[in-house]
């Protein structure tokens, strides 16, 4: 199936945004596409009643960082069934296991590449 709805991707850095949105369009032409440059925007973006079909989220961000993020998301039952693809350049266990334990449904390190975020995203059953 093709995702309904906006995939949002949350990354404060803005080369990392764009790579991600690229790659994003190349395998859904037709998609939405928004980009938040933080968790906080990303937060009033879905307190605005948007319901995104994806998230790709940074974990290292100011001020409120991409588990904080996930809490939020956890903590807000409308939101929670919004499947959400980790992207960072953290890799240690410890952050996978928290990531997973905060509902996360995959995690990639970066930089992300075509071919890993086309594995993700027919895991979850969007047809690219």
């Amino acid at each position: 199936m093709m995702p309904v709805g906006p995939i949002l991707i949350v990354d404060d850095d803005l080369d990392d945004a764009n790579l991600a949105r690229r790659i994003v369009l190349k395998l859904f032409t037709e998609s939405e596409v928004v980009v938040c440059d933080s968790a906080r925007k990303a937060v009033e973006y879905l307190e605005a009643g948007f319901f995104p079909a994806l998230i790709l989220l940074d974990l290292r961000m100011p001020e409120m960082d991409g588990f904080a993020f996930l809490e939020w998301l956890k903590s807000h039952g409308a939101h929670i069934r919004i499947p959400v693809v980790v992207l960072s350049g953290l890799h240690e266990l410890e952050h996978l296991r928290r990531v997973y334990s905060l509902h996360a449904r995959a995690f990639l390190v970066k930089p992300v590449t075509l071919e890993s975020l086309r594995s993700v995203f027919l895991s979850l059953n969007f047809a690219v």
